[in-house]
């Protein structure tokens, strides 16, 4: 596999993005968009929507970047990820947590959920390939380090 290329690991569409390391409860102040991991970067493509207009958007399979909103996405490199988990709101729904630093190098904290909070299983494939692709570029920057490479 060619190191220099960028590949999608996982990725889901139509999820809520709140700011801070806990969801929100009412969909106030939340953007819309998809969640993507890639072998470097855990991203949120924003569609701009927002709020109660966000809900009843339309449910996005493609990534089209005519429809993105670069003001309130978000670019995370996997190496820059200090937590990352899914974890579970007193109503039982379950959102992404996720505390690190950007691309800007600026110390960030978010929550994704889906639009009720379920489907659990899907968070937990987002956030176990993040952690997968984030050991192995730690791993192989050690061994640069050692000279074992």
């Amino acid at each position: 596999m060619n190191a220099d290329k960028e590949i999608v690991v996982s990725w889901e569409s139509h999820m809520m993005r709140s700011i801070g390391p806990t969801a929100n409860f009412f969909v106030f102040g939340t953007k819309y968009g998809t969640v993507v991991v890639t072998n470097r970067r855990f991203l949120f493509l924003s569609d701009g929507e927002s709020g109660l207009l966000g809900q009843f958007s339309r449910n996005v399979q493609e990534i089209d970047a005519r429809y993105l909103d670069w003001k309130w996405s978000i670019d995370i490199p996997l190496g820059q990820i200090e937590r990352i988990r899914v974890r579970k709101r007193w109503d039982f729904s379950s959102y992404i947590s996720i505390q690190g630093v950007d691309a800007n190098m600026k110390k960030v904290s978010y929550a994704f959920m889906t639009k009720f909070g379920q489907n659990r299983s899907k968070l937990n494939e987002l956030v176990n390939a993040g952690k997968r692709r984030r050991r192995k570029r730690r791993r192989r920057k050690r061994k640069k380090l050692w000279g074992q490479e």
